[in-house]
This record gives C-alpha cells, structure tokens and sequence, in this order.
C-alpha cells in the first residue's frame, strides 16, 4: 500500500499538519475570546480545579500531606505547572502548547498507520484526526482529555514500533510513557495487559526456555518503569489515608457515578444512590459497606438489570451524541445549538465522531479475519478495546470517549481506503460490504437512539418487573421511572389535575417509622397549589419554575401492602412529569394506561429500634 514516493509523501504530511495547526490555533483563538471557561472556568469545573492546584504547588501553598492527590495529578502536579513555571502563568502560552501536542497526535496517528499499513493509509489517518472536530475543540482547555488523546497515540505508536523491533530500549520508553498517561487517567493501567502478551508471543515463536526467562525478568524492569513515574504520589498519598491507594485517592467516588442501580448511561449524576453509597464508604460511618462491595452486591442480586445499564453504556459510546461535560462548543438557546463560540468549529469539512467510527468499526471487523497476515494490526486493536471497555466500567462523557479518535483514525483510514478500493473493482464481496458499512453506519448514528426509543422500555419490564427499589440502611426507596438526563422525562400535552399510580412495595422484615411520596411536577411560572394524596387532606405545595420535586405526606399504613395505589388530585391542572423510557402499566390519567411512568418515588423509612 505505499505506493506514494517518500518526497511527496513528506510534503503532504507536512501541509496536513500546517492545516492542523492553524485549525487549532484558530478555533483556540476564537474560543479564548468567546468563552469564559478558557480564561476564566467556573469553579465547579475540573479544569478550575487544576489551574488552582498547580498555581498553589508553584506557590509552596499545595497540602500535600493534607489534602493528598485525590484525581490522577499529571494535568496540575506536573504539566500545568511546568508551562506556568516556564511562561510566568500565560494561558496563550498554554494554548499554544496544546495546539503543538494536537498535531503531534496527528503525526504520531500517521506514523503508527504508516508502520502497520504504509504511507497512503498513513495520511488517510493523518487527514482524520486532524480534521477531528472535537480533538480541535478540546484544544485551549486545561483539561485531561487532549492530553490523554496525545499519550494514547504515542502509547500506541510506542507498541507497534517495539513490536516491530523488539528492542528492549523501546520496550522501557513505552512503559515509562504509560506510567505517565496513567497519571493523567488510572484506567490505563489495564493497558499493562498488552506487554506480557506480546511479549511473550515474540518469544513463544522461537521456543527458548532460556529466552523465556530473559524475558520474565525485562518484564519485571517494564513493570518498574510504568510505576515509577506513579511511586511518588502514591508515597504522598499512603501517608494522608494510612493505606495503599495508588496515585489518586478518587476512584471509588469515580466509580459510583456509573455503577449505581440509579445511574444514567453517560454524565456525571448525583442520584441519591451514589450519594448514600458514598456515604457509608467511609470505614468510620456506622452502616459501613465498602463501595465495590455495594456495586458487587447489585450485580448479583439484579445481574439483567446491570447488564443492560452497560449494554446502554456501550451503545451510548458508539453513539453520534457528545455527552458534555464542563465544557461544550455551543450555547443553547430555546433548546437549539447555536455554534457561535467558533463559527469555524461549526463548518462541514470537519469530522465528527459518528463518521469514523462508522469506517473505523467496519475495518476492525474486517481486520479481525485478517490478524495472521499483519500481526502488528493487534496491537491498536488492543489499545482501543482495553481503553474502550474501561471507560464503560464508569460512565460515558466526550472527554471520555476523545482519546480514541486518533486510534480509530487509524482504523477508519483504512476503512475508507479499503471500501473505495473494493467499489471500484470485481470483487464478489462488493455488496457485503457495503451492506455491512450501511450498518456500521446506522449503528453510530442512530444505535442508541433504537434502543432507547423501541426497546428500552421492554427491555426494562424483563430486567426490572418491580421498578427500581432502593435498600438503603434508613430508608427503602420505590419508583419506577429511570435517570432525567438520557432518560425519557416528559409531561402530557394536556395538563391533569388527577393521576394515578401504582407502585410493587418490595418485602421487608422489619418495620417502618415514616413514609413520604417524592413527586416530579414541571410548572412554567412559580405559583401555589393544593395536592391531595389518596383522599387525605389536601397539602400546599410552592412551585418555582422549571421542574418542582415536592414531598408529601403519607398518613395512612402503606407499609404491608404488596401493592400501593396512588391517587394524586391537584387544585389545578398541572404537569405532572412522567418517563416515556419506562412502560410498567402502573400509570393512568383520566383512567387511560399512559405509553409511560409518572416520576413519582414512595420513600419508606425504617424503623431503626
């Protein structure tokens, strides 16, 4: 596949890089002087967080025994740091930084291409990533992801060249380089994996006990050299928690954003199960329960309904949409994007996710059937899947998903080439192919969207007949609607004043002090109404605007029935908010079966006497 002279191939890899360059220079230019969260980011922003962790170890201010390293420190412990040190704390500096470490992702992508494929391929992926519309966006931002994209082409180029060489020199470097990537994020060290199986492969080919041995003790220095850029925080850190937590201290709280049965498929939630999961993991709280212990406890006790939460997981990674988080590249107005912070940003010839990862899946398959003829195609294969299915252990954010872009550039490269390559010929496949693109195709774009709006619900009624019921140590929680973001929350088009509702109560064996039903109502000006709960006296409820969770009292014994119906009667119509994701047949309004569930949770409080 070479088949481009060395001369024209340098000069064409050095024009996409130029246009790499201005396009982040110009975007990052644009974006400075029309968002805030460059110069300025709020302060519940991580990268907030990083600029005053970094200004405050420059300064000598940094409690390091303390405070500790709670998230992976490479982004405010060594890089932010280093630039301020270097350039007095210019952001323009910075910037200009991240611009030249983009479009080294991009040459890094090119040369790995170029390694397992050869140099037309290598500017088919060089093209690809430059053009990325999100690795551009991320560019002025002091955030994880950009870095994390630059470390995981490196890695990857690192790999294929070791591999290639088998160099114990080169083999060092790539674990040294992981070490530091796994500063700026602790899920690469399950990319550890790859060096004893390729390792060990190259070895097994020549059959030598003596160079097995040889071997197990290079892997032992590899092993070395990926922990010692870590040793000195997790030093730090053993000191302030008194145990061995590694270089952050965070990655149970990380965890519990997408492993709660409550948990939304992508975003960075606070459901009232991760907070009371992350409550009573702390050794010192009186209903002490590891968090693992927790997430383990719900894998076996509800296993469909975990399976699911990360099947929507995986769709939603493969899926066209870009979760936000901190940062995004436009500003809504009346519920429409509008791209006015980069008009550049918004322009047709840049590449969004859904295209290559269309191409990029259609030639991992393809290339799955082809591993003997080109073993070096293994090892982005490896890079993309361990990366991949440890983002899916979490939850789904973009600046999650971004530093594969420049591995699956390199898939999608040769994706592209290859279809193109068998439309114009004889081949007898022809049409296989292209049927199989066309579904690569309608999987990024609209996979998760299919499920979400055709199955979900069904799905839900198999996994979870009973809704989703809560245990916790002092209260039990019922309801059947899933997550607002992601979820299906929407109100009738006609106001109702009555609705009904039915809830599965779970039983418990021991007894209950108090119970209150939670319900969503969405109202578009602040106003006050009467609720009246199954005939009770009615209640006074304040609305602001927006949507309202209001708490009602229950005075009658709800606790021993199987079954708890609910009527609510409101003074006025109003919008009772329900999750069209969810279909039980326990809702009703106007004595018709809603195509939905009422948010509505019943909350019973245990007796602890």
């Amino acid at each position: 596949m070479k088949g481009i002279p060395s001369k024209n191939y340098w000069i064409s890899l050095s024009i996409i890089l130029l246009v790499s360059i201005f396009l982040r220079s110009y975007v990052s230019y644009e974006l400075y002087h029309n968002d805030s969260f460059v110069t300025s980011p709020s302060a519940q922003t991580d990268n907030h967080t990083y600029i005053e962790y970094a200004n405050e170890i420059l300064n000598g201010e940094y409690p390091y025994f303390v405070r500790g390293f709670t998230y992976q420190p490479f982004i405010y412990a060594i890089y932010l740091p280093f630039l301020f040190l270097i350039s007095g704390g210019s952001l323009i500096v910075l910037i200009a930084f991240q611009v030249i470490m983009g479009s080294m992702t991009v040459l890094f992508t090119a040369f790995t291409a170029q390694l397992i494929w050869g140099r037309r391929i290598a500017l088919w992926a060089a093209v690809l990533t430059a053009l990325s519309r999100m690795l551009i966006f991320y560019t002025p931002y002091t955030m994880i992801a950009p870095i994390q994209a630059f470390f995981m082409s490196l890695i990857t180029l690192l790999l294929v060249y070791a591999y290639k060489k088998d160099r114990l020199q080169i083999w060092l470097v790539a674990a040294f380089t992981m070490g530091l990537a796994n500063l700026s994020r602790g899920n690469i060290i399950l990319m550890m994996v790859i060096f004893p199986l390729l390792y060990f492969y190259l070895e097994q080919k020549k059959r030598s006990y003596l160079g097995m041995k040889k071997r197990s003790f290079q892997l032992l220095l590899i092993c070395i050299l990926f922990y010692l850029p870590q040793l000195p925080f997790a030093l730090i850190n053993y000191k302030v928690h008194g145990e061995w937590v590694g270089a952050s201290s965070a990655g149970d709280t990380v965890l519990a954003f997408g492993n709660t049965p409550e948990a939304a498929a992508g975003a960075v939630l606070y459901p009232e199960a991760y907070e009371k999961w992350i409550e009573v993991n702390n050794p010192e709280h009186e209903h002490y329960m590891p968090l693992k212990k927790n997430i383990f406890k719900w894998m076996i006790t509800e296993p469909l309904a975990f399976f699911e939460l990360k099947t929507r997981m995986f769709l939603l990674y493969w899926n066209k949409q870009e979760v936000p988080n901190n940062v995004v590249p436009y500003r809504l107005v009346d519920g429409e994007e509008v791209w006015d912070k980069s008009k550049l940003l918004s322009q047709f010839f840049l590449i969004d996710f859904a295209l290559i990862a269309a191409f990029g899946l259609y030639a991992f398959g393809y290339l799955l059937c082809k591993l003997k003829k080109n073993k070096l195609i293994q090892i982005p294969m490896l890079t993309m899947m361990i990366y991949s299915a440890s983002i899916l252990i979490f939850y789904i954010l973009t600046r999650f998903r971004l530093p594969i872009y420049p591995i699956l550039s390199l898939f999608a490269a040769f994706g592209i080439f290859m279809f193109f390559s068998i439309l114009r010929s004889n081949h007898r496949k022809k049409l296989f192919h292209m049927l199989y693109l066309v579904c690569c195709f309608i999987f990024t774009y609209m996979g998760y969207n299919i499920y979400q709006t055709g199955w979900e619900s069904k799905v839900h009624n198999l996994v979870r007949p009973s809704g989703t019921q809560m245990d916790y140590y002092d209260l039990i929680t019922i309801k059947d609607n899933g997550p607002q973001f992601l979820g299906g929350w929407t109100t009738l088009t006609e106001p109702k004043s009555q609705i009904d509702k039915k809830l599965s109560i779970a039983p418990y064996k021991g007894t209950y002090k108090d119970a209150k039903l939670k319900v969503s109502i969405y109202s578009e000006i602040p106003q006050q109404l009467q609720v009246q709960l199954n005939q009770q006296s009615p209640q006074a409820v304040a609305l602001v605007s927006g949507i309202n969770e209001i708490l009602l009292n229950i005075n009658q014994k709800v606790f021993d029935n199987p079954s708890y119906n609910i009527n609510l009667t409101s003074s006025i119509p109003i919008n009772w908010l329900m999750d069209s994701q969810r279909q039980y047949g326990r809702s009703a309004a106007s004595n018709e079966v809603l195509s939905g569930e009422w948010v509505i949770e019943l909350r019973l409080f245990k007796d602890e006497n």
